[in-house]
């Protein structure tokens, strides 16, 4: 019996001594502790005007840089530009915002609110409902979205997808409701 005692306090010293530094530890947020990160990828804007039979999809570039702010919050600032098919028809925007990581690994779902302006020609879309001299609309914007990220090592990532809503611009159409999906790589500092 004091053998068994002995053996058992034996092994569980051992355990904790060998265990113990490892719950002492904060666990690494990622592979690489970003302060900032670029981001590039392609855009894809699906127009929701309900008046029109057959909308055009605009398709483009998306740009942001990411102020981290400790593991799960960053400053984002993102600026991007879509075409469509029909001629003359295509918007931009800059936007920023906060931006929250529900995880800190590798793989990185993160929800986004950011407000911004925006430029949109689309009356070739829905002809009728501008004069030509307001061809051209400058407006405030908003996006709310979520996305995910996964690292591919300890600087490059890689935006698996992004959903964002973002009136494109506010009061120019009755429905004017882009939902904005995009994916590409990103550098991390």
């Amino acid at each position: 019996m004091e053998k068994f005692s002995i053996a058992t306090l034996l092994l569980l010293t051992a355990l904790l001594l060998t265990a113990a530094p490892s719950f002492g530890q904060a666990p690494r947020p990622s592979l690489h502790a970003a302060t900032a990160d670029v981001y590039a990828g392609y855009v894809v804007n699906v127009p929701d005007y309900t008046a029109l039979a057959s909308v055009p999809t605009f398709r483009g570039y998306e740009l942001a840089l990411t102020l981290h702010i400790g593991n799960r919050w960053g400053l984002t600032s993102s600026g991007g530009q879509t075409f469509a098919n029909v001629p003359n028809a295509g918007q931009w925007q800059f936007t920023a915002g906060p931006r929250f990581n529900f995880l800190t690994g590798r793989f990185r779902p993160y929800a986004t609110g950011q407000f911004g302006a925006s430029n949109q020609d689309s009356d070739q879309v829905h002809p009728g409902e501008l004069s030509a001299q307001f061809s051209r609309r400058n407006a405030l914007t908003y996006r709310l979205g979520a996305g995910a990220d996964y690292q591919l090592s300890s600087h490059l990532y890689c935006r698996l997808g992004q959903w964002t809503a973002q009136p494109v611009p506010w009061g120019r159409h009755t429905s004017s409701l882009f939902q904005n999906f995009s994916s590409g790589l990103g550098y991390q500092f």
